[in-house]
């Protein structure tokens, strides 16, 4: 069978029709994506870690003082994230200049009950969560923001 036969210009078809009919499935397409993208390796969280840690971070939607975003819009390519969900204005969540993450802040845009009680993450630049926090205290949350990225 050749491509200039109609058995092979019908099998050049076929991909363009399965993808029209994957992407009608929202939840669908969304899950194959994500297995062939490959973010459904998880990294086993240690000792008191928090339950999400080493997982893949969604992409979430982040309302801020500038407007909405998303987690991953202002990712960098081999930065890691800091994510401060306070809501607080100024920066809740200092770090040191090392290894330089990019900032991230507002609250979370949707309701998402895994992360009702996170106050700060790290997300590695793989997009997997490196560590969380649910710290409400200013101090103490600056604390882990310098501790989380100094281990990073």
């Amino acid at each position: 069978m050749t491509g200039h036969t109609p058995e092979g210009l019908a099998m050049r078809e076929l991909p363009c029709e399965l993808c029209e009919l994957i992407d009608g499935v929202g939840e669908f397409s969304d899950d194959l994506a994500a297995r062939a993208a490959g973010p459904a390796a998880v990294y086993p969280p240690g000792p008191g870690d928090h339950p999400l840690t080493g997982t893949r971070a969604p992409d979430l939607r982040l309302a801020a003082p500038a407007g909405t975003t998303t987690l991953f819009t202002p990712m960098r390519p081999g930065r890691p994230g800091l994510l401060d969900l306070t809501g607080r204005t100024g920066d809740a969540c200092p770090g040191p200049a090392r290894p330089d993450p990019t900032r991230h802040g507002g609250r979370l845009a949707e309701p998402r009950p895994a992360w009702r009680a996170v106050t700060a993450a790290l997300v590695r630049p793989d997009g997997h969560l490196a560590r969380l926090t649910e710290e409400t205290d200013p101090a103490a949350l600056a604390a882990a923001a310098r501790t989380a990225t100094a281990a990073s």
